[in-house]
C-alpha cells in the first residue's frame, strides 16, 4: 500500500536557545526544522543554525520530533547525541533528560531490555538527587514497562505509587506538564485492565483535559474503556475523533495504536472490510517504524478478517507472519521479564542488605547465601518460563479456534435477541398507532361535518373539519417518533377535546394544569395520554346530563417521572363499568396493556417507577363525583 503524504504541522514548543533576542532565536530554529525536513545537510548551513543544532535544548526537540513521527533512527541518533553532551557537561538534570530519551525510545522499539536498564539509571538517579518529581517520573516508566510486558499488576503498583509522591492531592502529579495527561490516562487505563471498572471510570472523570490539545489521548484511552466495556459504536467514535488529532499532530506512534484498536473493534462487530483496512494501514506504519507489537497486532486482525470472509489464502499468508512477529515479540517480553525479575531481585536485595547492616554487619555470609538462592530460583524461574512458552505456542491454535467459535455464538445471540426486541417494539408501536384514532371517533366526526354542512353552517363546518385534518395531521406526524416535547403531546390533547366538546349536545370543559414546567425541553412518548383522555369522555361524561362535564389534566415533573393525572366530574369507575358492553370492557384493558408495554420500552430502567393506576373520586357525602386515572411517564429532559 502506497502512504500518501500529510501536510505537515508544527507541535509549538516552549524553548530557549543561546541566542540574541527571543525572535532570532526561534527564525533559526523554524530554519533549522525546515531543513531538516527537507532533508537538507545542516552541517553546511549558517553557523547560528548549527549553533542551534548543536544546542541541548535543540537537540532534545529534534528527538521528540522525530520520536514522535516514528523515525525511530534519527531519534536515536539525536538521543545518543544529546546523551554525549549531557555527559560531558556532567548536569544531572540534562542526564535525567538524556536517560528518559533513552528509555522512551527503547520501550516504544520493544527492546525492553535495554529500556528495563535505562529505567533502573533513572530511578537510581532520581533517589540519589533525591527528586519527587524524578521520583515519580521514574515510577511511571518502571510502570509503562510493566505494562508493554503484560504484567499489570506489577504497572498498577508502579502507578499508584507515582501517584503517591504528590503531595498536594490527586489532580496534581509530580510528572513533567507535557507527560502529565498521558500519565493519567495510562493510570485509568492500568485500573481498566485489571477489571477494576468503576475506578477507571472515576479516574477518566476526574482526570478529563479541558485542553483542546490534550483531547486526543483522553478521547483515544477512553475508546478503549468503552471496548473493553462492549460500548464498540462509542468506542468507534472516540477512536475517529482521536485519530483526527493525531494525524493533525502528526503522533504517528499515537496514530498506530488508534488504527488498530479500530480494526480489533471492527473485527468484533463482524465488519471484516472496515477491518481489513484499519488494520491495513496499522500494519503499513508499524512496518516503517519496525515496531513489532503493533505489527504483530495488524496481522492477526487481517488474518481473522480474511478468515471470517472465507479468503483462506490470505488468512494463512497474514497468519504465517503473524506467528513469526509474535514469536519475536515473545522474546522481547521474556527478556523484559527477565530483566524486570532481575531489577526487582536487585532492589529486594538491597533493602534486605541495608537491613542487615543497620541490625548486625556480621551476616554476610547470610547474604552470599541469599546471593545463591536468588541465582537458583532465578535459573528455575528462567527454566519454567521457557517451559511455559513451549506449552503456549502448542496450545495456541487451539485456544484461537475455540475464541473464535465463542464469539460466533455470542453475536448469534446478541443478533438474535436484538431483533425479537426489535420485532416487539414494532408491533407495539403499530399498535398504538391504531389506538390513537378510534374509527368510531373518525366516522362521528365526519357525520358532525356533514351535519353541519346540512344545516347550513358552513362557519362551524369549515372550522370543525380545519381542527380535524390538523389532529390526524399530528397523530400521523408524532406517532413516528419515540419522544416529543410535551408542548406538542397537549396541543394534540386540546384539539382532540375541542372536537368532541363540538360533537356533545351539551359540551364539555376542560383544563390543563402545566404550571413551573418547561414544555419545550421534556419530551413524552408520543400521544400516550389521548387514550385515557377518550375513555374520559365517552365513558365518564357521555351518560351524564345533570351538571356541565368538565376534563382537567394535571401534570407535576418529580425525579425524570411525569406525574399525569387525568380526573372527570364523571359517573364514576362502577358506574361506567356497569353501562359498558363485554366488547368495551375488552378494549378497555387491551388499551391499559397497551399503554404498559409502551411504558416498559420507553424506559426499561425504572420500571418499579411507572405505571398506570385508576381512583374513584368522592365528594363531601361520600357520593361519587367522577374517576381519577394516574399515569406515571418516563421523561427525557433537552436544554
Amino acid at each position: 500500500m502506497e502512504l500518501t503524504p500529510r501536510p505537515y504541522h508544527w507541535h509549538v514548543r516552549k524553548i530557549s536557545l543561546p541566542l540574541p533576542g527571543a525572535k532570532a532565536g526561534c527564525l533559526i530554529l523554524f530554519l533549522l526544522c525546515f531543513q531538516v525536513c527537507l532533508g537538507q545537510d545542516i552541517t553546511n548551513a549558517d553557523p547560528k543554525i548549527q549553533s542551534a543544532f548543536n544546542s541541548d535544548t535543540g537537540m532534545n526537540n529534534l528527538f521528540w520530533k522525530a520520536y514522535t513521527e516514528a523515525r525511530f533512527d534519527e531519534a536515536m541518533e539525536y538521543g545518543e547525541n544529546y546523551s554525549a553532551m549531557a555527559s560531558k557537561e556532567n548536569d544531572e538534570n540534562k542526564t535525567f533528560i538524556a536517560l528518559t530519551n533513552m528509555f522512551t525510545l527503547y520501550r516504544q522499539t520493544g527492546n525492553y531490555e535495554k529500556s528495563f536498564a535505562y529505567a533502573q539509571q533513572l530511578y537510581d538517579v532520581a533517589i540519589e538527587q533525591n527528586n519527587r518529581q524524578w521520583i515519580a517520573s521514574s515510577l511511571w516508566g518502571l510502570g509503562e514497562l510493566y505494562k508493554w510486558i503484560d504484567d499489570y499488576s506489577a504497572a498498577l503498583n508502579y502507578y499508584r505509587r507515582a501517584r503517591e509522591m504528590n503531595s498536594d492531592g490527586p489532580n496534581g502529579l509530580h510528572i513533567y506538564p507535557d507527560s502529565d495527561i498521558r500519565f493519567k490516562m495510562q493510570y485509568a487505563e492500568i485500573c481498566a485492565l485489571t477489571n477494576h471498572f468503576d475506578s477507571a471510570l472515576y479516574y477518566y472523570r476526574l482526570y478529563k483535559p479541558s485542553f483542546n490539545a490534550q483531547q486526543r489521548y483522553y478521547l483515544v484511552s477512553m475508546g478503549e474503556y468503552n471496548a473493553l466495556q462492549g460500548n464498540f459504536q462509542q468506542a468507534l467514535r472516540n477512536f475517529q475523533s482521536g485519530l483526527t488529532e493525531h494525524r493533525l499532530y502528526r503522533d504517528v506512534n499515537e496514530e498506530m495504536r488508534t488504527l488498530l484498536d479500530m480494526g480489533k473493534t471492527y473485527l468484533i462487530l463482524d465488519d471484516n472490510k472496515n477491518a481489513i483496512a484499519y488494520g491495513r494501514k496499522g500494519v503499513d506504519l508499524a512496518l516503517m517504524a519496525g515496531v513489532y507489537q503493533y505489527t504483530r497486532d495488524g496481522y492477526k486482525i487481517l488474518s481473522d478478517a480474511y478468515n471470517r470472509l472465507g479468503l483462506t489464502d490470505s488468512s494463512n499468508f497474514y497468519f504465517r507472519k503473524y506467528a513469526i512477529v509474535k514469536d519475536a515479540v515473545l522474546n522481547n517480553q521474556a527478556k523484559g521479564r527477565f530483566a524486570a525479575y532481575h531489577y526487582e531481585q536487585r532492589i529486594s536485595l538491597m533493602n534486605k542488605e541495608k537491613e542487615i547492616q543497620a541490625v548486625q554487619l556480621q551476616k554476610q555470609t547470610l547474604m552470599k547465601n541469599i546471593l545463591v538462592g536468588s541465582i537458583i530460583v532465578l535459573i528455575l524461574f528462567a527454566v519454567l518460563f521457557t517451559r511455559n512458552i513451549i506449552l503456549q505456542r502448542r496450545s495456541e491454535f487451539r485456544r484461537r479456534e475455540l475464541a473464535e467459535n465463542e464469539l460466533i455464538i455470542q453475536k448469534l445471540e446478541s443478533e438474535k435477541s436484538n431483533a425479537v426486541l426489535l420485532n416487539q417494539q414494532a408491533e407495539l408501536e403499530m399498535k398504538a398507532l391504531r389506538a390513537q384514532m378510534n374509527p368510531h371517533f373518525i366516522f362521528n366526526c365526519l357525520n358532525s361535518i356533514n351535519r353541519f354542512i346540512i344545516r347550513n353552517d358552513s362557519e362551524k363546518a369549515a372550522d370543525y373539519l380545519t381542527k380535524f385534518a390538523k389532529l390526524i395531521r399530528m397523530v400521523l406526524e408524532k406517532s413516528g417518533h419515540a419522544f416529543i416535547p410535551l408542548s406538542e403531546e397537549l396541543e394534540c390533547l386540546k384539539l382532540y377535546m375541542d372536537l368532541e366538546a363540538l360533537r356533545f349536545e351539551k359540551p364539555f370543559f376542560y383544563e390543563i394544569k402545566a404550571d413551573g414546567l418547561d414544555q419545550e425541553t421534556i419530551r413524552v412518548p408520543s400521544l400516550l395520554i389521548q387514550p385515557f383522555v377518550e375513555n374520559a369522555i365517552w365513558h365518564g361524561l357521555s351518560t351524564k346530563l345533570d351538571r356541565a362535564g368538565k376534563i382537567t389534566i394535571s401534570l407535576l415533573l418529580e425525579n425524570q417521572i411525569l406525574h399525569c393525572n387525568i380526573s372527570d366530574n364523571g359517573i364514576g369507575l362502577s358506574g361506567s363499568v356497569s353501562g359498558k358492553t363485554k366488547e368495551q370492557e375488552t378494549k378497555k384493558s387491551l388499551g391499559i396493556e397497551l399503554t404498559r408495554n409502551r411504558l416498559r420500552l420507553a424506559d426499561p430502567s425504572q420500571l418499579e417507577n411507572l405505571g398506570v393506576g385508576f381512583e374513584e373520586l368522592k365528594d363531601a357525602e361520600g357520593n361519587i363525583s367522577g374517576t381519577c386515572v394516574k399515569l406515571k411517564i418516563p421523561v427525557k429532559i433537552y436544554d
